[in-house]
């Protein structure tokens, strides 16, 4: 990474100009805006356990997952009007476009025959989406003043997250661990849980918490966020004291006249201190590992990048090499001792053991993208002390959602964005104020009011003063930082371009991203991976080789047509019955903070019939006739099963198998799911258990006494502080049952 960037040396047309900044800003706002949500790569219900007034509703995580998809979508759509409106141009990266076109049509096969169809679409979309978004960037980074935008809002996303970091490890992580003890009871309550079960010591473990989790609420996830973000801030001020170096103060001078571009430089060591001081409050060792050597090499390469430059592919195939051999090592040290050091490292082990034998189970179009959780089940170790819903190792997690072959394509595209940010390029030409886009005052300023949009639509409150908290203030900090990462000392703006320097330090955290990716799972977190590439594509488009087509302009206005249309099914297949989903099961909470159960359950019907893929809305819809029917509702029996039929039909998981077993009731019926349920998760005792209680209640004490003992064995050998553990009433219900077999 020895060079800066290059110009074009043919300008496109205006109307070409206008809408490659409107990409570039639409690209933006995504990745701000995810900066400041939760986005988990697996889907979970939306339905609130314990609507308040307060806050009624779950963050519609799903729904804004597609949302933000859509609009990367339509940000690939306007670059490519662009190259469709304007004159021949150069296409940046051609190989990388079509091996985006090959991941997408081998990905969308293997969401076709996931378990969970409609999370694998949602997760399908949202990754061809940000590698689509990060061709667009690889063309749009070759102008200087874009790439420099880049590189300021990466840095003011540090700065905020610093911020955000401080404060709640200082203010709101004692708040809630105080309000937790002192009423422990009815907070559980009010989540669903039951005081001593799995659910509530994992709930009080993550209350308790004293790590960072910044607003993606995941320790390792903002750890590994924070990696790039801080590495755009150290590189945003290396290239400000290199200007600051250039520019001599005037002559004669007066007595204690500073630089002010030095002062600029020195102020804007804030954005890359506060990335460096949230990383480390997150308590991540991998995350913060990987920061450590991303700055060491950093500081290798910027030192000795000429002699880097003249044996660059030795050095890659170097670092190729010793990377497979680290990978080999750990897998011949876990293989040989059963396991690896540290209880961290063992439990990663204990996730990769069992995804080779989902592998094994899936190895051509592997079990669909976001379904790893379901299938690791079936191959998880006795031992094993947690589920999981991805194996937190990129390798093996593309291997599982993609199969052999989409894990190939995955990971030439990574291993090739990677290489390319090494290329050398060449040195920024002057800005073109007429042809410059709009200011970055106003950029930050837009910016900065998507980022209170996202935190109000996540946050839920209704109150004036929380929604100013959790939304306006976040927004008004990032604001700041983004005035501090502009100024310049005598102007506010990007007229001085971040050059070879910042592509060396921003690469260098790009690629710790990367390498933290062995032990977790932040390339299918949409936040953290959507910074990623967007952040790697930057950094490449100042070497990447590029291509100018001989296309005839009705043949790129057909391409482009066809992408448009392809955008606009997609928005319709997949994001419309999320929408109708989403906005009933908001009502559904809503009725039942109103206390009217039964418009609640007739919301909730409603909504199990708008998305006709989804099986988490029906199981909801179950549980709750369930819940009546051993009450004040009798007559709901007959539409639980049907609603527990449904969710079964649409996602055979092992829960939902269960779900149907208790459904089913004295029916014999209930003991084949009963029995397909720990056939789907055979190392849960608890389903086990349940087994055994169906199997005794329809006269089978021998198969009931078997299960019983499985449940038994399953249970000493997990760890002390398993959650997957029976608590004291699963105990003495198994030593019932026991019982009456005797």
């Amino acid at each position: 990474m020895t060079g800066a960037l290059r110009s074009p040396v043919a300008g496109p047309s205006p109307v070409a100009r206008r809408l490659e900044w409107a990409a570039l800003l639409c690209i933006l706002a995504v990745l701000v805006a995810r900066c400041f949500i939760s986005e988990m790569p697996f889907r979970i219900s939306e339905l609130s356990t314990a609507p308040t007034p307060e806050s009624p509703y779950n963050p519609p995580d799903e729904l804004l997952r597609l949302i933000m998809a859509t609009a990367l979508l339509a940000a690939a759509l306007l670059w490519a009007l662009a190259r469709a409106v304007g004159p021949r141009a150069t296409i940046r990266g051609p190989v990388m476009a079509l091996g985006v076109i090959a991941f997408a049509g081998w990905s969308l096969l293997s969401a076709r025959g996931a378990v969970d169809a409609r999370g694998a679409l949602t997760a399908w979309l949202e990754q061809v989406a940000i590698l689509a978004a990060a061709v667009a960037m690889l063309n749009l980074a070759g102008d200087g003043r874009k790439w420099a935008l880049v590189v300021v809002v990466l840095a003011a996303l540090a700065g905020t997250m610093g911020v955000k970091a401080v404060f709640e490890v200082l203010v709101e992580v004692p708040e809630r661990i105080g309000q937790f003890q002192a009423d422990k009871v009815a907070q559980l309550a009010r989540a669903g849980l039951r005081p001593g079960s799995p659910g509530a010591r994992m709930f009080e473990r993550r209350l308790t918490d004293p790590s960072a989790l910044g607003f993606v609420a995941l320790a390792n996830v903002f750890a590994s966020l924070l990696v790039v973000l801080s590495a755009a801030g150290a590189a945003l001020a290396v290239e400000k004291f290199a200007d600051a170096r250039k520019r001599p103060l005037p002559q004669p001078r007066e007595p204690g006249e500073i630089s002010l571009p030095l002062l600029a430089a020195v102020v804007t060591l804030l954005l890359p201190a506060g990335g460096v001081a949230a990383l480390i409050l997150t308590r991540s060792k991998g995350g913060i590992a990987a920061g450590a050597i991303s700055a060491l090499t950093a500081a290798a390469v910027v030192l000795g990048r000429r002699v880097l430059a003249r044996h660059r592919r030795k050095v890659l195939t170097a670092c190729g090499g010793a990377l497979v051999a680290a990978v080999m090592a750990v897998a011949v040290l876990g293989v040989n001792r059963g396991g690896l050091p540290s209880r961290s490292m063992q439990v990663r082990w204990e996730y990769w053991v069992g995804g080779a034998g989902v592998v094994a189970e899936s190895p051509w179009t592997g079990v669909g993208p976001g379904n790893f959780g379901h299938a690791y089940l079936r191959h998880r170790l006795p031992e094993a002390a947690e589920s999981t819903k991805t194996a937190h190792n990129v390798l093996v997690d593309a291997a599982c959602n993609y199969g052999l072959v989409g894990a190939a394509i995955y990971l030439a595209l990574l291993g090739g964005m990677l290489a390319a940010m090494t290329r050398p390029g060449g040195e920024p030409s002057p800005i073109d104020h007429a042809r410059a886009g709009p200011p970055p005052a106003a950029v930050i300023a837009m910016l900065a009011a998507v980022a209170a949009a996202a935190r109000g639509v996540v946050a839920g409150a209704t109150d004036p003063a929380l929604l100013f908290l959790e939304a306006f203030l976040p927004a008004a900090v990032f604001a700041a930082m983004g005035v501090l990462a502009t100024w310049a000392g005598d102007s506010l703006g990007a007229d001085r371009l971040p050059g070879r320097r910042a592509r060396i330090v921003l690469g260098c955290g790009v690629a710790g991203f990367a390498l933290h990716n062995l032990i977790t799972y932040t390339l299918w977190a949409p936040g953290p991976a959507t910074v990623f590439w967007i952040a790697a594509a930057a950094v490449a488009g100042a070497g990447v080789g590029g291509w100018t087509p001989r296309v005839p302009t009705p043949v790129r206005w057909a391409l482009t047509a066809a992408l448009a249309a392809g955008i606009v099914a997609a928005a319709v297949v997949l994001v419309r019955p999320v929408w109708r989903r989403t906005a009933l099961v908001r009502e559904v909470s809503g009725r039942l903070v109103q206390r009217r159960g039964l418009d609640a359950v007739r919301a909730l019907s409603d909504a199990a019939d708008a998305d006709p893929l989804d099986g988490i809305t029906p199981a909801d819809l179950a549980r709750l006739l369930l819940a009546w029917q051993e009450g004040a509702h009798p007559a709901t029996f007959p539409s639980a099963v049907k609603a527990a039929q449904t969710a079964w039909r649409r996602s055979p998981t092992a829960t939902h198998a269960d779900l149907l077993s208790r459904a089913l009731g004295d029916d014999g019926r209930a003991v084949d799911m009963a029995a397909e349920a720990v056939r789907l998760d055979p190392m849960n005792p608890r389903l086990r258990i349940r087994h055994a209680a169906v199997l005794l209640a329809h006269e089978r004490p021998d198969d009931a006494r078997a299960q019983l003992q499985r449940a038994r064995a399953l249970h000493d050998a997990l760890p002390a502080d398993s959650d997957l553990r029976l608590n004291d009433e699963e105990l003495r219900e198994l030593e019932e049952l026991f019982q009456k077999i005797r």
